[in-house]
């Protein structure tokens, strides 16, 4: 009988998991590059592997590089083709297949815009978790733009959208006959395999970091403060789909350098508000910026008439503009820097005493009442986004090394979790 017991409770332990030997998630993680107002993943596409880096942009639903061919043609400038981070040859890949010519043509803020084929490839990016080590990503057969035309701003990279893809009803994995990106990135993730969720997390890091993180089908809670408060995405009003990530912004407030928070919202504020990883300006309603503006000393310089606002870098006042969602009060509120809406990469020389004006990076055109929360609300927020389940996570970002570098804290986003589920 004690022999029996013991080859039991041997083959128990067998099969239970070891503390030491960690379950590993289902998860990607994907370190975020900054180069000031820019963040970007490095990516590789094609057989064999081209290089390539490419800005993250939430408000877009297309991952699209530059055709090396008819960028770095005879006669072009040398520096443009040199400087290119985002260039692919379709002739030096294996795998590579044209799916339509000529047939995407993706508009951006005016006046840029760029237009090409569309075609699948091998794309990677990260890396997988594999018990107790990683190894790089890979996504088989995936659907992107080659730019052959246009412009786009910044020049030298390209993107990954990262948006729900439009029609958004459609089952995961499905192609829209007419639109034949419409299968986006996490559906094919999904389907392959590789993620459970069609989920993603973000922190793009505070504003001096050089590092942040993506990662896909899970999220990584030692990166924020407290607990994720949930909300339900927003459809588009005008085409009733999830076209973007949206969410309700219920309660906006200052607060100054001495700690103390005034409200500038009305108790019955409700306001969309679009999350864009891939915009500088945040954009606010007339009362919210004339706030903002009034708190920073943002101001014109004398004989200037193209309308942007400037404050000395070292002049900017401590203190937050703060953010709360979907009528969940202060256990929603995220606290944005006044810095971080002002823009150094801009700046100029004010004279002899080496100062240096800083841009103000938010204006008043949410005429429809529609904000922008965008690069400058992102660096201070965890969001997590979950397209399976239609809501969005948000956390006070702490103000650490937000890339993950292991997945020793990170936890899976598993279908049926009921900590994403507003039921």
């Amino acid at each position: 009988m004690l022999v029996l017991l013991f080859f039991f409770l041997a083959a128990m332990a067998l099969a239970l998991p070891s503390p030491q030997r960690r379950i590993a998630p289902k998860a990607v993680y994907v370190p975020v590059g900054n180069s000031g107002y820019v963040y970007y993943v490095n990516v590789t596409v094609g057989t064999p592997a081209q290089p390539a880096s490419l800005l993250i942009d939430t408000g877009s639903d297309l991952t699209w590089l530059d055709d090396k061919g008819t960028h770095c043609l005879p006669g072009s400038s040398p520096a443009s083709c040199a400087e290119n981070l985002a260039l692919f040859d379709p002739a030096q890949s294996d795998s590579y297949t044209l799916l339509k010519q000529s047939a995407f043509d993706d508009w951006f803020a005016d006046p840029d815009r760029v237009r090409g084929a569309y075609f699948t490839d091998k794309f990677g990016m990260g890396s997988l978790a594999v018990g107790s080590a990683q190894k790089p990503f890979s996504l088989q057969n995936y659907t992107m733009g080659l730019a052959k035309t246009g412009t786009f701003h910044p020049g030298k990279y390209g993107m990954i959208g990262l948006s729900p893809r439009f029609p958004s009803d459609l089952p995961p994995g499905a192609v829209h006959q007419d639109n034949p990106e419409s299968a986006e990135m996490l559906a094919l993730m999904k389907q392959q395999d590789i993620i459970r969720t069609r989920s993603f997390s973000m922190s793009l890091g505070h504003r001096e970091a050089h590092s942040g993180s993506l990662l896909f089908g899970a999220y990584d809670p030692s990166k924020f403060e407290g607990s994720l408060s949930v909300v339900p995405m927003q459809k588009d009003t005008d085409f009733d789909r999830y076209m973007d990530y949206q969410v309700n912004v219920s309660s906006v407030a200052l607060t100054d350098p001495r700690g103390k928070t005034k409200q500038i919202t009305p108790t019955t504020f409700n306001r969309i508000a679009m999350l864009d990883s891939g915009t500088v300006m945040s954009i606010l309603t007339k009362d919210l910026y004339r706030a903002l503006v009034e708190a920073t000393g943002a101001h014109y310089i004398d004989g200037e008439t193209d309308g942007r606002l400037w404050v000395d870098c070292k002049k900017i006042p401590d203190g937050s503009m703060d953010f709360e969602f979907g009528g969940l009060g202060k256990r929603s509120r995220i606290a944005v820097k006044l810095v971080d809406f002002f823009v150094s990469e801009h700046g100029r020389e004010l004279g002899a005493d080496g100062s240096t004006l800083c841009e103000f990076s938010a204006n008043d055109e949410a005429h429809d009442g529609t904000l922008a929360l965008n690069q400058s609300f992102m660096r201070s927020a965890y969001i997590v986004h979950h397209l399976d389940e239609k809501v969005i996570g948000l956390a006070q970002a702490k103000d650490v090394d937000q890339g993950v570098g292991s997945f020793e804290d990170v936890i899976e986003i598993k279908p049926g979790n009921s900590m994403f589920r507003l039921e």
